[in-house]
C-alpha cells in the first residue's frame, strides 16, 4: 500500500470518526466536515491518478454514494447530512468501493434501526410512521397523513456510524 493510499485512508477515516461521534451526541454531521473531506478526497484523487482522472474518479465516487442516500433523504428516511456524508466517502473511494459501502451501511443501518426500535419499545410508532409514508410515496413524497415532510418516526439513528461500520467492512475485505 503506498503512503498516498494510507494517507487516505487516514483521511477517510478521521473524518468518520469525527462524524460518527457528532451523530451520536447531536444527531448532526457538520458542514465543514463534509467539505473538507470533499476537498482532501479531491486532492487524493488527482494526486493518484492526475487531474482529468482524478476529477473524475472523485465525481463519479461522489455522485455513487451520493444517489441512493439522496432517495432516502427526499423521501425523509435520513438527514442531509447523511447523504452528503456518503458523498464525501464516494469521492475518496470511488464508484466500485462506494457502492460496496452503500450496501453495506444500509444492512448495517438496518439492523441497527431495528436493534434501536426493540431495546426502546418504538417499534410500532416507527413502524407506523414508515409504512404511512411508504403508502403514499408513490403519489408524491411530500404528502402523508400529517402533512410534514418528514418520517413520523419516534427515534433518530446515528447514520454516521453505520457508514463508519460499512467503511471498515468493505476497507478489510470482510464485506
Amino acid at each position: 500500500m503506498s503512503a498516498l493510499d494510507l494517507t487516505a485512508n487516514g483521511l477517510l477515516l478521521a473524518m468518520l470518526g469525527i462524524a460518527a461521534i457528532t451523530d451520536l451526541r447531536s444527531h448532526r454531521i457538520p458542514n465543514w466536515l463534509v467539505s473538507a473531506g470533499l476537498l482532501a478526497a479531491l486532492l487524493v484523487q488527482i494526486l493518484g491518478h492526475g487531474i482529468g482522472a482524478g476529477s473524475w474518479a472523485w465525481l463519479t465516487g461522489a455522485a455513487a454514494g451520493l444517489a441512493p442516500f439522496l432517495v432516502l433523504y427526499l423521501i425523509g428516511a435520513l438527514g442531509a447530512g447523511d447523504a452528503k456524508l456518503m458523498a464525501s466517502i464516494g469521492a475518496f473511494v470511488g464508484v466500485q468501493a462506494a457502492l460496496h459501502i452503500v450496501i453495506a451501511s444500509f444492512l448495517l443501518g438496518g439492523v441497527m434501526a431495528v436493534t434501536i426500535m426493540l431495546t426502546r419499545k418504538h417499534a410500532r410508532q416507527t413502524l407506523a410512521g414508515l409504512s404511512a409514508r411508504l403508502l403514499w410515496l408513490p403519489f408524491g413524497w411530500r404528502a402523508t397523513a400529517t402533512g410534514n415532510d418528514k418520517m413520523e418516526t419516534t427515534a433518530r439513528l446515528p447514520y454516521a456510524v453505520a457508514m463508519a461500520a460499512g467503511v471498515l467492512l468493505v476497507m478489510t475485505g470482510t464485506l
